[in-house]
């Protein structure tokens, strides 16, 4: 597993969807919930015609769900 990985996977998902089921942009909603709210958002940002977005308990920061910390870095994928 890597952020790259999670990215790409969202993409397939959302191909699968128009390729193999035919799925409109505006049609489809996306879901993230928690680590997943960041490759939904990702995706959100390149649709403008989505018919909604919804998060589920989205993180804040991919570094305090590792770790102890109390700030956002700018290389936080997730901030």
């Amino acid at each position: 597993p890597s952020e790259q990985n999670t990215y790409a996977d969202i993409e397939a998902a959302y191909k699968c969807l128009q390729d193999t089921y035919g799925a409109k942009e505006e049609d489809v909603i996306l879901y993230g919930q928690s680590v997943g709210s960041g490759p939904t958002l990702d995706l959100a940002t390149r649709l403008p015609r989505l018919r909604a977005v919804v998060l589920h308990s989205p993180i804040m920061s991919g570094l305090r769900v590792m770790y102890p910390v109390k700030r956002s870095y700018w290389f936080d994928i997730y901030k």
